[in-house]
């Protein structure tokens, strides 16, 4: 799914700038995912990072949250279907899209529309 991808590739530019921000203040550049020392970072530093990667963060940011919404909405729609007919079916490159198309003929109204509505249909 391509939400999913832009999700994954949003949050590790995220985590590359948390890097470079911990590196620049002598913390090495990395980090232990969890407990939010990611988003910390980035507001314990925001007055010292650059417009242009303010913006950049900024935008991913709202990338994120579209992302979320659409994937939110797709599972509303589409939930029901999914464990109706996709139970089984492991989550991951484009699975339970090809699941649902095979069962198009089953698969509820409301849920072709948010596929539609989201352009994966």
């Amino acid at each position: 799914m391509k939400y999913l991808d832009r999700i994954v590739a949003i949050l590790g530019f995220i985590i590359s700038v948390s890097a470079s921000v911990n590196a620049e203040k002598g913390g090495g550049g990395h980090y232990t995912p969890g407990e939010g020392c990611i988003l910390a970072s980035l507001y314990a530093h925001e007055v010292k990072l650059s417009g242009q990667c303010e913006y950049a963060l900024f935008d991913a940011a709202a990338q994120l949250e579209r992302a979320v919404a659409t994937l939110s909405y797709l599972v509303n729609g589409c939930g029901d279907d999914l464990n109706k007919y996709c139970a089984n079916v492991p989550a991951g490159e484009g699975r339970l899209l090809d699941c649902l198309d095979k069962n198009e003929k089953n698969v509820s109204s409301r849920c072709k529309q948010a596929l539609k509505d989201t352009g994966l249909k």
